[in-house]
């Protein structure tokens, strides 16, 4: 975090293009920021008239109660905290390391957050910076840091799962339900504060007493180790290494999510807050990036990183994720996978998708809700859609879709217990191959609206066209099935 008296003057949300009823208002925009203060006020209750003192003070004896009941069973909160995260976000996180911690008080967060931090004495503050492009890629990141910043707060859904609860009583058997109203209370009076505190205020008490932090995480990348015997190899050849495999090696890093948090929701918080930011990871500099690129993208950084900024975020970040969130939603082919939003995000941060320009104006059609928006992110929830059924595809019938392979070594490409043909006898499978490719599809029409999903991977491989659609559909039609159970 930058020092906040420093950059006092730098860049919030308000006057970002990318929100309805900012920058170039249009007669179609909403007042955006005061009715999702006014909303976030409602549902939170918050009056006015609160003693952020007395709120202050209640948190406090929450903490120290929840500390109390928890000491000795640390352990087994960050397994269930892991456990919960790789359930819910599984599907990100293959091949990510994920180090999730309790620690004891607030200033072990703050020690943590030190020895992360990527200290940069660069100070260039957004009333500085005059390239149009570079400030639409500042205003572009403060929204990815909202989402970001939202999705790690709207996580108390995660806290009300039975998968949650049931973790909880296997750990804390009769304590449980205890122990879980006091976090329930504890996130409910901490949201409260977002609002009652003035954003000024709070960002000068978190840089002033940072020991007051619950929760920290970092995201970074570690080069992947080797095993024993390329260790061995490496050792044997290594003066006969290609440039093929240097570069190999230059871009074999692991990512690793480091959660810290002095109690089981801040551990779900953090998680989740870098889960995201490893998606939005993508609109960063890469290993390959030009001096200047790497230069605009501390720039890029350096205005989006202070206290400050975290204390807008902590305030607008959950109305804006949960409108995001209904927003992906209202497509119901959205539920096909799970964190459908999570890759639509990662796509919108993508520079190689859309540019700064087209991320600010589909982001305020999103919040606007308008028919323009509704279309490109109906598009990309389709294209999502056929990528992930695709892999899948291809993970579980290795080859399939190589467009290089021919009929011939078609049955090669599959695994026979997987598609049931050991099940049938060589008059059959001769039988079928005879069908014309019409005959074979009405065929295949026929087993989906029955639901024999064997029949049609077995019909699929006598397809010489069109077999990927109906795999496709397939697959969608298992994944479905599997999240009903």
């Amino acid at each position: 975090m930058k020092n906040f008296n420093k950059f006092l003057e730098e860049i919030t949300i308000k006057g970002n293009p990318g929100v309805p009823g900012e920058g170039d208002r249009t007669p179609d925009d909403k007042s955006y920021l005061s009715d999702i203060e006014r909303r976030a006020k409602n549902r939170l209750g918050v009056t006015g008239r609160e003693n952020p003192g007395q709120i202050g003070g209640r948190l406090m004896q929450l903490l120290s109660q929840s500390q109390r009941m928890t000491r000795g069973r640390e352990t087994e909160l960050e397994k269930l905290a892991t456990d919960i995260i790789l359930s819910n976000y599984s599907d990100i996180l293959d091949g990510v390391d994920l180090d999730i911690k309790l620690l004891r008080s607030g200033r072990e967060v703050s020690e943590f957050m030190d020895e992360e931090e990527d200290e940069n004495e660069e100070e260039v503050n957004y009333r500085d910076v005059t390239d149009p492009e570079i400030k639409r890629r500042i205003h572009k990141a403060k929204l990815g840091n909202t989402i970001i910043q939202g999705e790690a707060k709207n996580t108390k859904h995660i806290l009300h799962t039975d998968e949650v609860k049931n973790g909880l009583r296997d750990i804390f058997g009769d304590q449980a339900d205890e122990i879980f109203n006091i976090w329930d209370e504890m996130s409910k009076l901490a949201d409260k504060m977002d609002w009652i505190i003035p954003i000024d205020i709070k960002a000068d008490m978190m840089e002033r007493a940072p020991e007051g932090m619950a929760g920290a995480v970092s995201v970074s990348w570690k080069p992947k180790e080797k095993e024993d015997k390329e260790e061995q190899e490496d050792k044997e050849d290594k003066e006969e290494i290609d440039m093929e495999e240097e570069d190999f090696e230059v871009e074999s890093y692991t990512p690793t999510i480091k959660a810290r948090g002095i109690d089981f929701p801040m551990l779900i918080h953090e998680a989740v807050k870098g889960i995201y930011e490893l998606i939005a990871a993508v609109s960063q500099p890469g290993l390959d990036a030009s001096e200047e690129e790497v230069k605009i993208g501390e720039i890029v950084k350096l205005n989006i990183s202070s206290f400050q900024d975290e204390a807008e975020d902590f305030r607008t970040g959950p109305e804006i994720a949960s409108d995001f969130r209904d927003f992906i939603n209202s497509n119901t082919k959205a539920l096909a996978y799970p964190n459908m939003r999570a890759f639509i995000f990662g796509m919108m941060m993508d520079p190689n998708y859309m540019s700064s320009e087209e991320f600010l104006k589909l982001f305020r059609g999103i919040l606007n809700n308008s028919s323009s928006a509704r279309r490109m992110i109906d598009e990309m929830i389709d294209e999502v859609i056929d990528k992930l059924s695709s892999y899948e595809l291809d993970q579980s019938l290795p080859g399939y879709l190589n467009d290089d392979s021919d009929d011939s070594d078609l049955d090669t490409n599959y695994d026979n217990e997987d598609i049931n043909l050991k099940d049938d006898s060589e008059d059959d499978l001769e039988d079928l191959s005879k069908l014309s490719q019409r005959e074979i599809q009405n065929l295949i029409d026929d087993a989906l609206d029955s639901g024999d999903y064997d029949e049609v991977k077995k019909l699929s491989i006598y397809l010489k066209e069109g077999k990927e659609i109906y795999l496709n559909e397939l697959k969608r039609y298992d994944s479905f099935k599997k999240r009903i159970k």
